[in-house]
């Protein structure tokens, strides 16, 4: 058998700032890719245009399409993915840079047996792509006990938090297969690693291989205004706690769909069974608090949270969901 091939596939959206050097990083690999797909969400910038023109005479074969309709970030890179054939599938965003050497280390990890999907930490750049500091996986809290739990359970780490960035994740095609169509309120590179996790092996290289740019404007990422609106999301507890029922209520069915291994199933389960609890507790906060305090000895809240801290937030902040809205 020859080398396995792979395919890059990126999805853009008024990238035009960005998007040049982004090429240049990629085409500025060691080993270079079999082939580039890139579709487009209807940029009004100029990023098509200018991605045609940066490509122009490249040695590999390189597709640009733009959507007929706008689809957002899991909608475009959901379309890409199941368009790569390659044996393996790097995922990219448009406004980030890659260090020599990253397709190159994310083929031999991937070529080890039973990896199927690969995710990687990075540097942090600002919009000027000046070093801040730092990086990536310890922005996301990815130290400590959940590097461990991680160790141990990769699963249920990824049922706790999502660790894996999109911009960081390579897959191999067999896992696309198991692993589309992405479930409701799930982000695409969330979604790869949990099924990854649950049916396979998903593999982590603790070494920088890309420059994450953090510049205000990220479809999702770690800028500060982002940061604010995910907080007060959080506090808006109904849309919080439906999409977290609704996204692992996908992730069991689809699992049971594909034959996954029970054990994971059974996970996930009592995964979706906490976040129903949670939204199901009572609206008196005497009452709230008595059950919270009386749940904590079963370990709910350091398997799928953050322990005391999400025991407190469910104590001081949380709004009972009615029926309609669990089932969603």
């Amino acid at each position: 058998m020859g080398d396995p091939t792979i395919a890059v596939v990126m999805a853009t959206w008024e990238g035009a700032r960005f998007i040049g050097p982004q090429l240049e990083s990629i085409l500025s690999q060691t080993r270079a890719p079999d082939t580039l797909l890139i579709r487009d969400d209807r940029s009004a910038d100029g990023t098509p245009d200018l991605i045609a023109e940066a490509l122009a005479g490249v040695p590999f074969p390189w597709h640009l399409s733009v959507n007929p309709v706008r689809l957002g970030a899991v909608g475009n890179f959901s379309q890409l993915l199941a368009a790569a054939e390659c044996d393996i599938v790097v995922l990219t965003d448009q406004d980030d840079l890659w260090h020599p050497e990253r397709l190159s280390t994310i083929e031999a990890a991937l070529t080890r047996p039973g990896i199927d999907a690969v995710f990687h930490n990075a540097t942090l750049i600002d919009g000027e792509g000046h070093h801040l500091g730092g990086d990536l996986w310890s922005s996301v809290g990815f130290t400590g006990r959940y590097r461990r739990m991680f160790g141990r359970n990769p699963l249920q780490l990824l049922l706790n938090r999502n660790v894996v960035t999109g911009a960081t994740l390579a897959v191999r095609r067999s896992l696309l297969g198991r692993a589309l169509p992405v479930g409701r309120a799930a982000w695409h590179d969330h979604w790869l690693a949990l099924v990854a996790a649950a049916t396979g092996q998903v593999f982590l290289l603790d070494q920088p291989l890309t420059s994450y740019r953090l510049h205000g404007g990220n479809a999702a990422g770690l800028d500060a205004p982002a940061m604010m609106d995910k907080v007060r999301a959080r506090l808006s507890r109904p849309m919080a706690l439906t999409d977290d029922i609704n996204r692992y209520t996908d992730l069991a069915g689809h699992l049971r769909g594909i034959g996954a291994p029970p054990h994971s199933i059974q996970l996930v389960d009592a995964r979706v069974h906490v976040a129903m609890q949670r939204a199901r507790l009572p609206r008196s906060s005497a009452v709230r608090a008595a059950r919270v305090l009386a749940t904590l000895p079963n370990g709910d809240y350091w398997r799928f949270g953050s322990g005391l801290r999400s025991a407190a937030y469910d104590i001081l902040g949380h709004s009972t969901l009615t029926s309609d809205q669990i089932l969603g």
